[in-house]
Parts: structure tokens; sequence; C-alpha cells
């Protein structure tokens, strides 16, 4: 097998200096008989791995068609390492042939390979999917690829999968435009921001960048929007941490003024929030975003949300509110710090029923925010 296996890497360097008729009549039927040899399989994956460079050598139909069946073949294959190679060459195979070939070939199979019962094959044929569509281009992708995006998202129950299938699909998007990722994509997004597995939302959130080039700003508030804001107050923290880190982001599109009314409303909400996560969750936000936010935001919106956090029944959200004021004081409108949030801060400091960590943080902002407390 060994020797079989260095054979076949240097014929395709042979194959290069090869007239046609001299490569079908010499080479050809040698990477058949491998590729269809059955004691072998590490010779079976050596021909998946150069099969695009072979056909790549061939200009006539008859050889062009052996390859092909070559291909389907090594599709079929019992092994899963001559599966994911197949699959991983697909697209550079695939330029050897023209679409409509593609179509009435290699499409049939993608149904076989969707449901291929290793998840490295399919692993594989995910992260082939953006490609192939760049291949096919944007109606073909409609018809082919689209559906069998939908059917693994709602069909296969391995998580990392889906997580590929998702991080994938920024790339697929750019192939069907704005309008076809809004009817056939963004429903998909909506439907699985909800998922169980925070995995599968913190991928809904990091491909929401790559769709918010390729829509407008009433769009992308019509259809996009709502799934961001709701992932804000997702229960997991990374989910949360990152959506947030979106939305900053996408502020260099949308302009600070977008970004600092949606998240003043959503803050207003989030500081309601029976659940002290959220709350908290709010001024951990505003430790990175307050900077954004216009003056006239803040004292009218931010400075009394702090007010109010500050009289929280958590000491965890209160001494928090003094972290924030020590490191974003220079920001607050001075008036109401001095009048409004620094006596507050010396309650904090000197009740005797606050928290250590309350009454030490409280001390700390003092002493920068009024040296003569």
């Amino acid at each position: 097998d060994s020797v079989r296996l260095y054979c076949l890497d240097n014929a395709t360097k042979i194959a290069k200096l090869l007239t046609m008729e001299e490569f079908r009549e010499e080479l050809l039927p040698i990477v058949v008989t491998c590729a269809k040899d059955p004691r072998a399989w590490r010779v079976r994956f050596a021909v998946a791995d150069h099969i695009a460079s072979f056909a790549e050598e061939v200009d006539d139909p008859q050889s062009r068609q052996e390859f092909m069946e070559v291909m389907l073949i090594l599709f079929k294959d019992t092994e899963a390492e001559v599966r994911s190679s197949a699959v991983c060459n697909l697209p550079k195979f695939s330029l050897c042939y023209d679409k409509q070939e593609i179509i009435e070939k290699i499409i049939p199979q993608f149904s076989v390979l969707s449901q291929d019962t290793s998840q490295h094959v399919k692993g594989a044929f995910v992260e082939i999917l953006c490609k192939m569509a760049e291949i096919l281009g944007e109606d073909d992708s409609i018809t082919h690829i689209v559906p069998t995006v939908m059917h693994m998202m709602n069909k296969d129950e391995i998580l990392e999968v889906r997580v590929s299938l998702l991080e994938n699909l920024g790339m697929i998007n750019t192939v069907l435009g704005s309008e076809n990722c809004i009817n056939h994509i963004v429903p998909l997004l909506k439907e699985y921001s909800e998922d169980k597995q925070w995995r599968v939302k913190l991928s809904i959130v990091q491909v929401i960048p790559q769709i918010a080039e390729l829509v407008s700003e009433s769009e992308f508030e019509t259809h996009l929007s709502p799934i961001i804001l709701n992932l804000m107050t997702d229960s997991v923290f990374s989910v949360r941490k990152t959506t947030l880190e979106i939305f900053l982001e996408l502020a260099s599109k949308f302009g600070n003024q977008w970004l600092q009314t949606r998240l003043i409303e959503k803050f207003r909400d989030m500081s309601n929030h029976t659940n002290c996560t959220f709350r908290l969750a709010v001024l951990l936000n505003l430790f990175e975003c307050i900077t954004k936010f216009s003056p006239d935001a803040i004292r009218n919106d931010i400075h009394p949300t702090l007010l109010k956090l500050s009289h929280d029944p958590v000491p965890n959200i209160q001494f928090n509110v003094a972290k924030l004021i020590m490191q974003h004081h220079y920001v607050l409108d001075h008036d109401l710090l001095t009048s409004e949030l620094i006596p507050r801060l010396r309650e904090m400091r000197d009740s005797m029923d606050s928290d250590d960590d309350v009454r030490y943080f409280s001390m700390r902002c003092l002493d920068i925010c009024d040296p003569s407390s």
C-alpha cells in the first residue's frame, strides 16, 4: 500500500507531462482501479485526496465521465475518512465540470451526505456548502443549497454540525443576496435563536454582522434587531457578552445614535427585570458602552438607572454601581453626580447594613469622585 500511495502522489505530477491519449490509456485505468480496491482504504483515501488534480488534466467527455463515476463511488466508500476526503475536494473537483453536470450528478448526493452516519463527513460537507453555493450561483443555490441547510438544521442531532452550519451561513448569504437572505435564512435564525443549546445561539449572534452588510437599516430593524435584542437577556453569560460586542460592531454601520436608542430602551427593561442576573447585566454592559452615549442620554437615561440600581437589594449590583461610577465618572453629568450619586455612595459606605464589598467599593469611588468626603 505504501508503494501505491507514493505512486498516486507522483501520478498527479506525471499527468501534467502526458498527452490526453497517454493519460486516458495509461494513467486513468490505474486511478479507477485504486478507487475500487476493497482491501486498501488508504489507497482509496489517496485517490479521493488527489481526484480534483486528476480531473483538471482531462478535457475529453469520456474521461471526465469516468472521473465523475469515481467521485460518486468515493462518496459511498465504507470508510468515513475516504468519504470526508472526497467531500473536501468536491468544490475543486466541481470546477472541472459545467453547472448542469454538477446539478445532475453531484447535487443528488447532497441528501445522502447530509445524513451520513459519520460526524466528520457531515462536518466536511457543511464546510464546503458555501463554496458550492459560489459555484452554483444565486438561483441554483436557492433551489439546492438552501433546502439542504434547512434540512440539516431541522433534522441533525449533532450540535457541532449545526454550529458549523450557522458559522458558514455568512458566506452563503453573500451568494444569495439581501432579499433571498431575508426570505430564506432569517426565518431560520429566528427559530434557532431560542434553541436550548447556547452554542447555537452564540453562532447566530456571530453571523448577524455578516448579514447586516447585505441589508438596509430598515430591513435590519424589521427582521434582525428583534433577534439580537432578545439574545441580550439570554441566560448564558457568553451569549449576552457576545451580543453586546456585536451591537458595538454594528454601530460602525448604523451609527452611535442607532446604538444608543436600542440599548437604552433595552437597559431600561432589563433594570426592571425580576431576575437579578439581568439587572447586573445592565451594569456589566455599561462598563463597555457608556462612552458611546451622548451627554443628554447619560443625564436623562443612564443616571436614573444607576441611581435606581444603587438601591437594589442585591449587594453584587450595588458595588458594581460604585465600580462603574469610579471607572466612568468623567462622562457622567457633574451636577447630578454631585447632588444625587455621591450622597447615595456615602449612604452605601456608612450604612452598617451594607455588605462589606459595597462599603469598600463605595469608599474607593468616593476617594476618586469626592476626596473631601
